[in-house]
């Protein structure tokens, strides 16, 4: 029985082997195995980086996060800080860029003010065409629109504090130098361009747009309530501004109905297509129309119809 435990030196020497590799191995997985904790000095390199981007006073402290996005956003915290006014009725293309606006955008606000518009208050950026909710509340918290007759306080302190006969001073060449707003003014609207109408209240430059888009599908408007007829204006808009526009019959674009084809005739607003056949069909019978009031005697065209083409219609000469 003895015989079956005994081993020889050559067995001894293999087992002992055997059992030191076996606690190693044991031990290189658990280690392996574990979260591994970086030195701190083994990212002394990449902070070098970082410090070589933004200083470390404009990271905060809860924030000193060495990825490229922090970087990134840190950086731009820093340049939207600098921009010379938060007041959109001010603000520079550059000051807009630096919000991260896009050129189109930025060009629609800029056409805006040139042509008297006003933001009175900063929730009227988002009446501008193609800029959402999103663009906005991305840059609302740089944007600040003084009350009307803001004026400075005489308890400013510090370096940038200016004497009270400087103050007044500067704010009379202020007043000198803010534009008139040309919606206080009379506006011919078969002249006016859509950045004139956005000057109106509650017009925005969608609206706008279709305005001067209906004027041309019309030939230009005879009379001021037909801007009533233009999508999205209703009552009150027209009342707020029929008293400050005013209408230029001379420069209607007018229809020769002895010369004209049928798709010209129906692409008019007040023709529909049936309308446009008949006067065609009128015509060729007759292979001239002298006058226009044939179209109403011999009702070629209903009387509602007539009255309101009429000032778009002429006979031209034979």
């Amino acid at each position: 029985m003895k015989e079956l435990f005994r081993f020889t030196k050559g067995e001894r020497i293999a087992s002992l082997i055997l059992l030191v590799l076996t606690v190693m191995g044991t031990g290189l997985l658990f280690w392996v195995g574990q979260d591994r904790v970086a030195a701190p000095g083994e990212f002394h390199g990449f902070d070098s980086l970082v410090q070589s981007v933004v200083s470390e006073n404009d990271i905060p402290g809860e924030m000193q996060d060495t990825s490229e996005d922090k970087i990134l956003a840190v950086k731009r915290h820093k340049e939207n800080r600098s921009l010379s006014t938060h007041d959109p009725n001010k603000m520079t293309g550059k000051d807009w860029q630096q919000l991260g606006l896009p050129e189109h955008l930025i060009a629609t606000i800029l056409h805006y003010r040139e042509a008297g518009g006003r933001f009175r208050k900063k929730e009227d950026l988002k009446k501008i065409y193609g800029l959402g909710d999103s663009c906005y509340n991305r840059m609302a918290g740089f944007l600040k629109v003084p009350p009307s007759g803001e004026r400075p306080s005489g308890k400013k302190r510090g370096k940038d504090a200016q004497p009270e006969p400087q103050q007044k001073a500067h704010m009379k060449t202020m007043q000198r130098e803010t534009p008139v707003n040309p919606s206080t003014q009379i506006l011919e609207i078969n002249r006016a361009d859509s950045a004139d109408f956005c000057g109106f209240d509650d017009v925005s430059p969608v609206l706008a747009r279709r305005i001067v888009r209906y004027r041309t599908l019309l030939g230009g408007y005879v009379k001021k309530e037909q801007l009533l007829e233009v999508y999205g204006l209703n009552e009150q808009m027209y009342r707020n501004m029929k008293e400050r526009i005013t209408v230029n019959p001379t420069r209607i674009r007018k229809i020769d109905v002895n010369s004209c084809r049928e798709q010209t005739l129906i692409r008019h607003p007040y023709l529909t297509p049936y309308d446009a056949k008949a006067i065609l069909f009128y015509r060729s019978k007759y292979k001239y129309i002298d006058s226009l009031d044939v179209l109403l005697k011999k009702k070629v065209i209903p009387e509602e119809t007539f009255q309101k083409i009429l000032p778009y219609l002429t006979v031209g000469s034979h």
